[in-house]
């Protein structure tokens, strides 16, 4: 919403018949989640919510230059994820596992326990494999899938791409392609950010 400009946006804000003070508190809640690369907090891990309620919040959505050319794209986002931005009710109100405080997150599919996500980490470590950048998602009793952001995936350059199996029967399948367009569009920045830079390091 704020690509436009702060003073764009307040302009419509304003226009849509928002306050000066309901702009300060979208600033800040803004600035927030900025801060913290979400709507939780970086330590404590508990979720702050806007001052003002979701008929506001939906005022500025709609407000925004980004509305006016991706009205259908935001009304599809805003959809999933309105309960979430307000939910101050567990899982929904913290980050953690289900079986160790009724917390959520998006690392892991909520059908993990911590214990489960501890056996996964230390398998990773054992056939050397980072656990970084990735989703684990619990597809059967014994079984996982680690989900890795790339923006490719060849097993002939990253051989760890592939199914692994455990002595008890719990497998475990690495695949790429995670986010892929998003990582595409990171790859393609990075690339354009070279030519401002002032050597090869």
């Amino acid at each position: 919403m704020f690509s436009e400009g702060c003073e764009s946006f307040k302009a419509k804000a304003s226009a849509a018949g928002l306050t000066d003070d309901q702009w300060k508190q979208m600033t800040a809640y803004s600035a927030c989640v900025f801060n913290n690369c979400g709507n939780f907090r970086s330590f404590g891990d508990t979720k702050f919510v806007p001052e003002f309620d979701l008929e506001t919040f939906t005022k500025f959505v709609k407000a925004s230059g980004a509305y006016g050319t991706h009205k259908e794209q935001i009304d599809n986002i805003m959809d999933k994820i309105s309960k979430e931005i307000y939910s101050e009710e567990d899982p929904l109100y913290r980050i953690g596992f289900k079986d160790e405080n009724n917390g959520c997150n998006s690392y892991y599919s909520s059908n993990i326990t911590k214990a489960e996500a501890k056996m996964i980490d230390d398998w990773c470590q054992e056939i050397d494999v980072s656990p970084l950048n990735t989703r684990l998602l619990k597809t059967g009793e014994k079984d996982y899938e680690m989900k890795i952001a790339s923006s490719m995936s060849d097993a002939n350059v990253t051989k760890y791409l592939k199914k692994y199996t455990k002595e008890d029967g719990t497998t475990l399948t690495l695949t790429a392609c995670d986010f892929k367009s998003f990582m595409e569009s990171m790859v393609e920045s990075f690339k354009k950010a070279t030519e401002y830079t002032r050597d090869e390091n």
